[in-house]
Protein backbone atom coordinates (compact mmCIF):
# COMPACT_ATOMS: atom_id res chain seq x y z
CA UNK A 1 0.00 0.00 0.00
CA UNK A 2 1.42 3.38 -0.90
CA UNK A 3 1.22 6.95 0.98
CA UNK A 4 0.52 10.03 0.10
CA UNK A 5 1.02 13.28 2.17
CA UNK A 6 -1.93 15.56 2.92
CA UNK A 7 -1.11 19.53 3.51
CA UNK A 8 -0.83 20.48 7.10
CA UNK A 9 -2.52 23.50 6.55
CA UNK A 10 -5.20 21.54 5.25
CA UNK A 11 -6.34 18.29 7.38
CA UNK A 12 -3.41 18.59 9.43
CA UNK A 13 -0.04 16.40 9.40
CA UNK A 14 -1.80 13.13 8.66
CA UNK A 15 -1.45 10.87 6.71
CA UNK A 16 -3.93 9.08 4.86
CA UNK A 17 -3.77 5.70 3.04
CA UNK A 18 -4.72 5.15 -0.51
CA UNK A 19 -6.82 2.44 -1.77
CA UNK A 20 -4.44 -0.68 -2.85
CA UNK A 21 -7.41 -0.67 -5.73
CA UNK A 22 -6.12 2.82 -6.87
CA UNK A 23 -3.71 1.47 -8.96
CA UNK A 24 -6.76 0.11 -11.52
CA UNK A 25 -8.92 3.35 -11.28
CA UNK A 26 -8.06 3.89 -14.34
CA UNK A 27 -5.47 0.60 -14.97
CA UNK A 28 -1.83 -0.05 -15.44
CA UNK A 29 1.61 1.27 -13.62
CA UNK A 30 1.60 4.63 -12.15
CA UNK A 31 3.47 7.95 -12.73
CA UNK A 32 4.78 10.42 -10.12
CA UNK A 33 3.01 13.46 -10.34
CA UNK A 34 4.25 16.98 -7.97
CA UNK A 35 1.30 17.55 -5.24
CA UNK A 36 1.18 19.39 -2.09
CA UNK A 37 3.61 21.52 -1.38
CA UNK A 38 7.02 20.09 -2.58
CA UNK A 39 5.71 16.79 -1.92
CA UNK A 40 5.58 13.82 -4.57
CA UNK A 41 2.29 12.01 -4.67
CA UNK A 42 1.79 8.61 -6.58
CA UNK A 43 -0.99 8.60 -9.18
CA UNK A 44 -1.72 5.97 -12.37
CA UNK A 45 -0.39 6.93 -15.09
CA UNK A 46 -3.55 5.23 -16.65
CA UNK A 47 -4.91 7.89 -15.43
CA UNK A 48 -4.32 10.20 -18.00
CA UNK A 49 -3.84 7.48 -20.54
CA UNK A 50 -7.29 5.79 -20.44
CA UNK A 51 -8.65 9.11 -20.64
CA UNK A 52 -9.06 10.26 -24.23
CA UNK A 53 -6.26 12.53 -24.78
CA UNK A 54 -8.46 14.89 -26.33
CA UNK A 55 -10.04 15.49 -23.37
CA UNK A 56 -7.51 16.05 -21.17
CA UNK A 57 -8.02 20.03 -21.91
CA UNK A 58 -11.17 19.86 -20.25
CA UNK A 59 -10.24 18.09 -17.46
CA UNK A 60 -7.10 20.88 -17.09
CA UNK A 61 -10.05 23.42 -17.16
CA UNK A 62 -12.34 21.58 -15.04
CA UNK A 63 -9.31 21.85 -12.68
CA UNK A 64 -9.62 24.94 -11.89
CA UNK A 65 -12.98 24.64 -10.48
CA UNK A 66 -12.62 21.14 -8.79
CA UNK A 67 -10.19 22.30 -6.60
CA UNK A 68 -6.94 20.48 -8.12
CA UNK A 69 -3.55 22.03 -6.78
CA UNK A 70 -1.50 23.82 -9.22
CA UNK A 71 1.81 21.10 -9.54
CA UNK A 72 -1.32 18.56 -10.76
CA UNK A 73 -2.51 21.14 -13.15
CA UNK A 74 1.17 21.77 -14.62
CA UNK A 75 1.75 17.78 -14.98
CA UNK A 76 -1.15 17.63 -16.35
CA UNK A 77 -0.68 19.99 -19.20
CA UNK A 78 2.81 18.90 -19.85
CA UNK A 79 1.73 15.34 -20.79
CA UNK A 80 -1.08 16.20 -22.97
CA UNK A 81 1.49 18.09 -24.41
CA UNK A 82 4.30 16.23 -25.07
CA UNK A 83 1.59 13.60 -26.34
CA UNK A 84 -0.31 14.96 -28.79
CA UNK A 85 1.83 18.28 -29.98
CA UNK A 86 0.28 21.62 -28.72
CA UNK A 87 -1.38 22.51 -31.94
CA UNK A 88 -3.11 19.37 -32.21
CA UNK A 89 -4.13 19.59 -28.42
CA UNK A 90 -5.40 23.42 -28.99
CA UNK A 91 -7.69 21.39 -31.43
CA UNK A 92 -9.04 18.80 -29.77
CA UNK A 93 -12.29 19.22 -28.60
CA UNK A 94 -12.49 17.82 -24.92
CA UNK A 95 -15.10 15.91 -23.20
CA UNK A 96 -13.37 13.29 -20.52
CA UNK A 97 -15.26 12.61 -17.73
CA UNK A 98 -12.52 10.76 -15.71
CA UNK A 99 -12.50 12.31 -12.76
CA UNK A 100 -9.82 12.33 -9.98
CA UNK A 101 -10.20 10.64 -6.93
CA UNK A 102 -10.97 12.63 -3.97
CA UNK A 103 -7.91 12.03 -2.37
CA UNK A 104 -5.96 14.20 -4.86
CA UNK A 105 -8.36 17.16 -4.92
CA UNK A 106 -7.99 20.11 -1.84
CA UNK A 107 -10.78 22.27 -1.58
CA UNK A 108 -10.73 25.81 -0.51
CA UNK A 109 -13.00 26.09 2.45
CA UNK A 110 -15.67 28.69 2.50
CA UNK A 111 -15.58 31.31 5.77
CA UNK A 112 -19.09 32.19 5.40
CA UNK A 113 -21.45 32.26 8.36
CA UNK A 114 -24.45 32.71 6.97
CA UNK A 115 -25.67 32.44 2.92
CA UNK A 116 -26.84 35.73 0.87
CA UNK A 117 -30.18 37.03 1.76
CA UNK A 118 -32.48 35.76 -2.01
CA UNK A 119 -34.13 38.49 -3.76
CA UNK A 120 -37.36 39.38 -1.60
CA UNK A 121 -35.77 39.19 1.74
CA UNK A 122 -33.49 41.57 3.71
CA UNK A 123 -30.51 41.03 6.16
CA UNK A 124 -30.99 41.50 9.58
CA UNK A 125 -27.76 41.19 12.02
CA UNK A 126 -27.99 38.19 14.69
CA UNK A 127 -27.46 39.75 18.20
CA UNK A 128 -24.10 39.15 19.57
CA UNK A 129 -22.40 36.94 16.65
CA UNK A 130 -20.39 38.94 14.03
CA UNK A 131 -20.97 40.72 10.97
CA UNK A 132 -21.09 37.82 8.36
CA UNK A 133 -23.80 36.09 10.98
CA UNK A 134 -26.99 37.47 9.74
CA UNK A 135 -31.06 36.43 9.55
CA UNK A 136 -33.14 36.41 6.08
CA UNK A 137 -36.80 38.49 6.85
CA UNK A 138 -38.86 38.93 4.11
CA UNK A 139 -39.78 41.99 3.11
CA UNK A 140 -42.58 43.94 4.78
CA UNK A 141 -45.82 44.64 2.21
CA UNK A 142 -45.30 46.98 -0.20
CA UNK A 143 -41.38 46.17 -0.49
CA UNK A 144 -39.61 44.58 -2.54
CA UNK A 145 -35.89 43.63 -2.68
CA UNK A 146 -34.22 43.22 -6.53
CA UNK A 147 -30.93 42.15 -5.32
CA UNK A 148 -29.32 39.56 -3.23
CA UNK A 149 -28.06 40.43 0.07
CA UNK A 150 -30.02 43.70 0.48
CA UNK A 151 -30.45 45.71 4.04
CA UNK A 152 -32.52 47.36 3.41
CA UNK A 153 -36.43 46.71 1.10
CA UNK A 154 -37.62 49.32 -1.51
CA UNK A 155 -41.25 50.78 -0.92
CA UNK A 156 -42.99 50.44 -4.20
CA UNK A 157 -45.16 53.49 -5.75
CA UNK A 158 -48.59 54.06 -4.69
CA UNK A 159 -49.42 52.82 -8.25
CA UNK A 160 -47.82 49.78 -7.79
CA UNK A 161 -47.43 46.42 -6.02
CA UNK A 162 -44.76 43.87 -5.06
CA UNK A 163 -44.78 40.40 -7.14
CA UNK A 164 -45.83 37.20 -4.72
CA UNK A 165 -41.90 36.86 -4.69
CA UNK A 166 -41.42 40.45 -3.68
CA UNK A 167 -38.49 40.61 -6.07
CA UNK A 168 -40.02 43.45 -8.57
CA UNK A 169 -43.05 46.28 -8.52
CA UNK A 170 -45.76 45.62 -10.97
CA UNK A 171 -48.30 47.91 -12.20
CA UNK A 172 -51.77 47.75 -9.40
CA UNK A 173 -54.96 46.78 -11.39
CA UNK A 174 -57.33 49.40 -12.10
CA UNK A 175 -61.23 48.46 -10.80
CA UNK A 176 -64.24 49.93 -12.17
CA UNK A 177 -67.66 48.50 -12.85
CA UNK A 178 -67.16 47.71 -16.88
CA UNK A 179 -69.34 46.23 -19.19
CA UNK A 180 -67.07 43.41 -19.28
CA UNK A 181 -67.38 42.53 -15.70
CA UNK A 182 -70.11 40.27 -15.37
CA UNK A 183 -72.03 42.61 -12.31
CA UNK A 184 -71.72 45.56 -15.08
CA UNK A 185 -73.43 43.12 -17.69
CA UNK A 186 -76.32 41.82 -15.21
CA UNK A 187 -77.06 45.57 -14.20
CA UNK A 188 -76.61 46.86 -18.41
CA UNK A 189 -79.05 43.61 -19.20
CA UNK A 190 -81.62 44.64 -16.89
CA UNK A 191 -81.84 48.12 -17.10
CA UNK A 192 -82.37 47.15 -21.16
CA UNK A 193 -85.20 44.62 -20.07
CA UNK A 194 -87.30 46.73 -17.93
CA UNK A 195 -86.77 49.73 -20.36
CA UNK A 196 -87.84 47.35 -23.07
CA UNK A 197 -91.51 46.20 -20.59
CA UNK A 198 -92.17 49.91 -19.81
CA UNK A 199 -92.22 51.25 -23.64
CA UNK A 200 -94.18 47.95 -24.27
CA UNK A 201 -96.52 49.47 -21.19
CA UNK A 202 -96.51 52.92 -23.18
CA UNK A 203 -97.66 51.42 -26.11
CA UNK A 204 -100.40 48.80 -24.61
CA UNK A 205 -101.83 52.59 -23.24
CA UNK A 206 -101.61 54.30 -26.12
CA UNK A 207 -103.43 51.29 -28.62
CA UNK A 208 -105.92 51.70 -25.76
CA UNK A 209 -105.74 55.18 -25.13
CA UNK A 210 -110.02 55.41 -25.52
CA UNK A 211 -110.81 52.77 -23.20
CA UNK A 212 -111.92 53.94 -19.65
CA UNK A 213 -109.32 52.50 -17.33
CA UNK A 214 -107.09 54.54 -19.36
CA UNK A 215 -108.83 57.69 -19.44
CA UNK A 216 -109.86 57.64 -15.81
CA UNK A 217 -106.48 58.99 -14.40
CA UNK A 218 -105.53 61.50 -16.59
CA UNK A 219 -103.90 59.64 -19.71
CA UNK A 220 -101.52 62.16 -20.55
CA UNK A 221 -99.90 62.16 -17.05
CA UNK A 222 -99.94 58.59 -17.52
CA UNK A 223 -97.97 58.79 -20.85
CA UNK A 224 -95.59 61.01 -18.94
CA UNK A 225 -95.25 58.81 -16.29
CA UNK A 226 -94.13 55.92 -18.46
CA UNK A 227 -91.94 57.67 -20.49
CA UNK A 228 -89.87 59.32 -17.63
CA UNK A 229 -89.49 55.84 -15.99
CA UNK A 230 -88.25 54.91 -19.61
CA UNK A 231 -85.37 57.42 -19.39
CA UNK A 232 -84.95 56.17 -15.25
CA UNK A 233 -84.51 53.07 -16.59
CA UNK A 234 -81.68 54.04 -19.04
CA UNK A 235 -79.91 56.36 -16.81
CA UNK A 236 -78.02 53.28 -15.04
CA UNK A 237 -76.24 52.72 -18.37
CA UNK A 238 -74.20 56.21 -17.81
CA UNK A 239 -72.98 54.20 -14.50
CA UNK A 240 -71.66 51.65 -15.88
CA UNK A 241 -67.85 51.40 -18.06
CA UNK A 242 -64.97 53.74 -17.69
CA UNK A 243 -65.81 56.99 -15.39
CA UNK A 244 -64.42 60.51 -17.04
CA UNK A 245 -65.74 64.10 -15.54
CA UNK A 246 -68.25 63.85 -18.05
CA UNK A 247 -70.15 60.85 -17.19
CA UNK A 248 -69.49 61.72 -12.99
CA UNK A 249 -71.53 65.00 -13.88
CA UNK A 250 -74.11 63.86 -16.03
CA UNK A 251 -75.09 60.68 -14.34
CA UNK A 252 -75.96 62.23 -10.94
CA UNK A 253 -77.64 65.49 -12.30
CA UNK A 254 -79.69 62.97 -14.69
CA UNK A 255 -80.33 60.73 -11.91
CA UNK A 256 -81.69 63.35 -9.87
CA UNK A 257 -83.89 65.35 -12.22
CA UNK A 258 -85.68 62.66 -13.96
CA UNK A 259 -86.64 60.96 -10.62
CA UNK A 260 -87.85 63.78 -9.42
CA UNK A 261 -90.34 63.85 -12.50
CA UNK A 262 -91.14 61.00 -12.18
CA UNK A 263 -92.31 61.05 -8.02
CA UNK A 264 -93.66 64.41 -9.23
CA UNK A 265 -95.80 62.81 -11.74
CA UNK A 266 -97.30 60.32 -9.30
CA UNK A 267 -97.78 63.10 -6.95
CA UNK A 268 -100.32 64.60 -8.96
CA UNK A 269 -102.14 61.82 -9.75
CA UNK A 270 -102.83 61.30 -6.37
CA UNK A 271 -103.42 65.07 -5.69
CA UNK A 272 -105.87 65.42 -8.56
CA UNK A 273 -107.55 61.84 -7.53
CA UNK A 274 -108.28 63.66 -3.71
CA UNK A 275 -109.29 66.80 -5.68
CA UNK A 276 -111.67 65.74 -7.82
CA UNK A 277 -113.45 63.71 -4.85
CA UNK A 278 -112.98 66.76 -2.02
CA UNK A 279 -114.31 69.06 -5.20
CA UNK A 280 -117.55 67.52 -5.69
CA UNK A 281 -118.99 68.43 -2.35
CA UNK A 282 -121.04 71.20 -1.90
CA UNK A 283 -119.60 74.30 -0.73
CA UNK A 284 -115.93 73.11 -1.68
CA UNK A 285 -113.52 75.79 -2.50
CA UNK A 286 -111.24 73.20 -4.21
CA UNK A 287 -112.75 73.51 -7.21
CA UNK A 288 -111.14 75.97 -8.34
CA UNK A 289 -107.88 73.91 -8.26
CA UNK A 290 -109.55 71.55 -10.63
CA UNK A 291 -108.49 72.43 -14.14
CA UNK A 292 -106.41 70.70 -16.74
CA UNK A 293 -103.11 72.52 -16.04
CA UNK A 294 -102.82 71.46 -12.53
CA UNK A 295 -101.02 68.53 -12.66
CA UNK A 296 -98.30 69.94 -14.99
CA UNK A 297 -98.02 72.89 -12.41
CA UNK A 298 -97.15 70.15 -9.95
CA UNK A 299 -94.72 68.01 -11.98
CA UNK A 300 -92.83 71.43 -13.25
CA UNK A 301 -92.65 72.56 -9.58
CA UNK A 302 -91.44 69.42 -8.22
CA UNK A 303 -88.78 69.25 -11.07
CA UNK A 304 -87.46 73.01 -10.85
CA UNK A 305 -86.59 72.47 -7.52
CA UNK A 306 -84.48 69.79 -7.67
CA UNK A 307 -83.04 71.28 -10.98
CA UNK A 308 -82.20 74.11 -8.91
CA UNK A 309 -80.03 72.12 -6.26
CA UNK A 310 -78.25 70.52 -8.88
CA UNK A 311 -77.69 73.47 -10.56
CA UNK A 312 -76.17 74.92 -6.93
CA UNK A 313 -73.99 71.75 -6.16
CA UNK A 314 -72.46 71.92 -10.22
CA UNK A 315 -71.12 75.42 -9.42
CA UNK A 316 -70.06 74.95 -6.24
CA UNK A 317 -68.60 71.12 -5.43
CA UNK A 318 -69.10 69.74 -9.19
CA UNK A 319 -68.35 65.74 -9.13
CA UNK A 320 -65.26 64.81 -10.71
CA UNK A 321 -63.17 61.46 -11.16
CA UNK A 322 -60.32 60.01 -8.75
CA UNK A 323 -58.41 57.32 -8.66
CA UNK A 324 -58.56 56.19 -5.34
CA UNK A 325 -55.01 54.40 -3.88
CA UNK A 326 -55.97 54.17 -0.34
CA UNK A 327 -59.12 52.15 -0.36
CA UNK A 328 -57.61 48.55 -1.39
CA UNK A 329 -53.63 48.40 -1.17
CA UNK A 330 -53.59 46.13 -4.11
CA UNK A 331 -55.75 47.95 -6.77
CA UNK A 332 -56.65 51.48 -7.47
CA UNK A 333 -60.35 52.42 -7.62
CA UNK A 334 -61.15 54.29 -10.68
CA UNK A 335 -64.38 55.98 -9.27
CA UNK A 336 -66.39 59.11 -9.04
CA UNK A 337 -65.94 61.70 -6.42
CA UNK A 338 -69.37 63.36 -5.71
CA UNK A 339 -67.67 66.85 -4.97
CA UNK A 340 -70.10 67.67 -2.25
CA UNK A 341 -71.08 64.57 -0.07
CA UNK A 342 -73.73 67.20 1.46
CA UNK A 343 -75.48 68.46 -2.05
CA UNK A 344 -75.68 64.81 -2.93
CA UNK A 345 -77.53 63.59 0.37
CA UNK A 346 -79.84 67.06 -0.37
CA UNK A 347 -80.81 65.88 -3.72
CA UNK A 348 -81.76 62.38 -2.13
CA UNK A 349 -83.54 64.06 1.03
CA UNK A 350 -85.23 66.42 -1.94
CA UNK A 351 -86.52 63.10 -3.49
CA UNK A 352 -87.46 61.01 -0.23
CA UNK A 353 -89.74 64.41 0.56
CA UNK A 354 -91.73 63.91 -2.49
CA UNK A 355 -91.65 60.38 -2.42
CA UNK A 356 -92.72 60.86 1.51
CA UNK A 357 -95.77 63.59 0.26
CA UNK A 358 -97.09 61.08 -2.13
CA UNK A 359 -97.25 58.18 -0.09
CA UNK A 360 -99.34 60.38 2.86
CA UNK A 361 -101.45 61.54 0.08
CA UNK A 362 -102.44 58.18 -1.55
CA UNK A 363 -102.37 56.53 1.88
CA UNK A 364 -105.07 58.75 2.84
CA UNK A 365 -107.08 58.44 -1.33
CA UNK A 366 -106.66 54.80 -1.31
CA UNK A 367 -110.63 53.81 0.40
CA UNK A 368 -112.27 56.91 -2.32
CA UNK A 369 -114.89 55.32 -4.04
CA UNK A 370 -113.56 54.98 -7.84
CA UNK A 371 -112.92 51.48 -9.56
CA UNK A 372 -110.01 53.14 -11.06
CA UNK A 373 -108.34 54.58 -7.81
CA UNK A 374 -104.40 54.61 -8.29
CA UNK A 375 -104.29 55.21 -4.63
CA UNK A 376 -103.70 52.05 -3.42
CA UNK A 377 -101.01 51.15 -6.30
CA UNK A 378 -99.48 54.39 -5.67
CA UNK A 379 -99.34 53.81 -1.95
CA UNK A 380 -97.05 50.26 -2.58
CA UNK A 381 -94.88 51.92 -4.94
CA UNK A 382 -93.73 55.04 -2.62
CA UNK A 383 -93.34 52.25 0.17
CA UNK A 384 -91.41 50.07 -1.95
CA UNK A 385 -89.20 53.45 -2.69
CA UNK A 386 -88.27 54.78 0.26
CA UNK A 387 -87.78 51.19 1.77
CA UNK A 388 -84.91 50.95 -0.96
CA UNK A 389 -83.65 54.26 -0.76
CA UNK A 390 -83.71 54.35 2.93
CA UNK A 391 -81.75 51.24 3.00
CA UNK A 392 -79.36 52.46 0.22
CA UNK A 393 -77.26 55.06 2.64
CA UNK A 394 -76.02 52.47 5.06
CA UNK A 395 -75.19 50.05 2.20
CA UNK A 396 -73.48 53.29 -0.22
CA UNK A 397 -71.64 54.62 3.13
CA UNK A 398 -70.17 50.79 3.87
CA UNK A 399 -69.02 49.20 0.19
CA UNK A 400 -65.84 51.03 -2.22
CA UNK A 401 -65.18 50.90 -5.30
CA UNK A 402 -66.95 49.16 -8.34
CA UNK A 403 -70.24 47.98 -5.80
CA UNK A 404 -70.40 51.52 -4.32
CA UNK A 405 -71.96 52.11 -7.91
CA UNK A 406 -73.62 48.97 -8.29
CA UNK A 407 -75.79 49.52 -5.18
CA UNK A 408 -77.00 52.54 -6.42
CA UNK A 409 -77.70 51.28 -9.76
CA UNK A 410 -79.46 48.39 -7.94
CA UNK A 411 -81.89 50.94 -5.83
CA UNK A 412 -82.72 53.05 -9.15
CA UNK A 413 -83.81 49.74 -11.01
CA UNK A 414 -85.82 48.40 -8.15
CA UNK A 415 -87.50 51.84 -7.31
CA UNK A 416 -88.48 52.56 -10.75
CA UNK A 417 -89.41 48.48 -11.38
CA UNK A 418 -91.64 49.59 -8.17
CA UNK A 419 -93.06 52.10 -9.81
CA UNK A 420 -94.39 50.00 -13.49
CA UNK A 421 -95.44 47.03 -11.34
CA UNK A 422 -97.73 48.46 -8.45
CA UNK A 423 -99.18 51.04 -10.65
CA UNK A 424 -99.31 49.85 -14.43
CA UNK A 425 -99.22 46.38 -14.12
CA UNK A 426 -102.67 46.00 -12.64
CA UNK A 427 -104.28 47.71 -15.33
CA UNK A 428 -102.33 45.76 -17.86
CA UNK A 429 -104.20 42.89 -16.53
CA UNK A 430 -107.58 44.20 -16.79
CA UNK A 431 -106.83 45.73 -20.91
CA UNK A 432 -105.54 42.71 -21.65
CA UNK A 433 -107.26 39.47 -19.82
CA UNK A 434 -110.64 41.52 -18.46
CA UNK A 435 -112.14 43.18 -21.28
CA UNK A 436 -115.28 43.20 -19.49
CA UNK A 437 -114.10 44.77 -16.97
CA UNK A 438 -113.16 47.65 -19.11
CA UNK A 439 -116.35 49.58 -19.77
CA UNK A 440 -118.30 52.70 -18.21
CA UNK A 441 -121.02 50.42 -17.13
CA UNK A 442 -118.67 48.56 -15.05
CA UNK A 443 -117.12 51.33 -13.76
CA UNK A 444 -120.13 52.66 -12.94
CA UNK A 445 -121.75 49.22 -11.43
CA UNK A 446 -118.59 49.12 -8.73
CA UNK A 447 -119.13 52.92 -8.04
CA UNK A 448 -122.27 53.06 -7.06
CA UNK A 449 -122.00 49.64 -4.98
CA UNK A 450 -118.67 51.53 -2.96
CA UNK A 451 -120.81 54.15 -2.51
CA UNK A 452 -123.81 52.47 -0.72
CA UNK A 453 -121.94 50.47 1.33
Amino acid sequence: MSKISIGPEDCGAEETETNSDFGNFCGGSEAEVGAGEGHLEVLPLSFLDECDLAEEEELARSSLKEGFNMPFKISLFFHSWSTLGLKEWQKRQVSCRCMAPKQYIQMIPRSVCSESCPPGNRKAAQHGQPLCCFDCIPCSEGEIANQTGTIECLKCPKTHWPTLSRDACVPKNTEFLSYEDHLGIALAVNALSLSAVSTVVLCIFIKHRNTPIVKANNRNLSYLLLLVLIFCFLCPLMFIGHPSNISCVLRQVAFGVIFSVSISCILAKTVIVVLVFRATKPGSSLKKWLGPTTPYFIVVFGSVVQFLICIVWLTSYPPFVELNMTSHRDRLLNECNEGSFAMFYCMLAYLGLLASMSFLVAFKARKLPDNFNEAKHITFSMLIFMSVWLSFVPAYLSTKGKYITAVEVFAILVSSAGSVVCIFMPKCYIIIWRADMNTKEHMLLKTNFEKRS
